[in-house]
Order: C-alpha cells, then structure tokens, then sequence
C-alpha cells in the first residue's frame, strides 16, 4: 500500500495512471522510431506524430480507464491539452535546470524531470482536469 491514509482506491488509481503512461510511451516510442526507421519521416516530425498520438492515446486511456468518466466533456479535452503543454514547458525546464545549474547527469535529470512532471500530472489530472 501506498499510504494507508490514501487507500485501496488511490493504489488502484495510481497503478491504471501508470499503466496508460507506460501504453502512451510505447505508442510514442513505436511510431516514432517506426517512422524514423523506414525513412518514413524525418525526426522532428516523426517525434511530433508519435507525441500526437500518445496524447491521443494518453487522454482516452487516463479519462475512461484511470479515473473512470466515460461522458464526454470538452472541458476535459481543453483541461488535458493544457496539462500537456505545461508538461512539456515543465519537463525541458526541469531537465534544463538539472544538467546546467545542479549539474546532473543528463539521463539522471530526465528521469528525475519525468518522474516529477508525472506526480504532478497524477493530481492534477485527479484534482482538475477530470473533477
């Protein structure tokens, strides 16, 4: 258990966000390196395609299966579209801050970014983006 304050539900919660996390870097990861590998696209664009459809990806997976709301909102679409775009500020900024300032290694910093920026899109897609 995770705490014992927090329960069963929030461990159920937390291991489905981590589960469609890990679905939406393999869909990344795969069609990313898919394009690139065929010649199909070049990086830039590869990498652009791969994200889309892990968002894609990442947002039906977080809406219907982790927090369980099946209706369809388009606030929850601007919410979740707003969360990533403050992802994606967020985690350059920190792995930034990590490598040059702290002086960290730099697999050690994007692990480090990556875990932090995924904590804060835990609560905040509990608290605000599905609420």
């Amino acid at each position: 258990m995770i705490s014992k304050g927090l329960g069963v539900e929030f461990n159920t919660q937390v291991i489905r966000f981590l589960s469609v996390g890990i679905t939406s870097a393999l869909v990344y990861l795969t069609v990313t390196n898919g394009m690139m590998f065929y010649r199909l696209l070049p990086t830039i664009p590869a990498s652009i395609l791969g994200y889309l459809l892990g968002i894609f990806v990442s947002y039906y997976g977080q809406k219907n299966y982790t927090f369980n709301r099946a209706e369809n909102n388009s606030q929850f679409v601007v919410r979740f579209v707003t969360l990533s775009v403050f992802g994606i500020v967020a985690n350059s900024t920190i792995i930034h801050l990590f490598i040059n300032i702290v002086d960290i290694n730099d697999y050690i910093s994007t692990f480090l970014s990556a875990a932090t920026v995924a904590t804060i899109n835990y609560f905040a897609l509990k608290i605000w983006v599905f609420k």
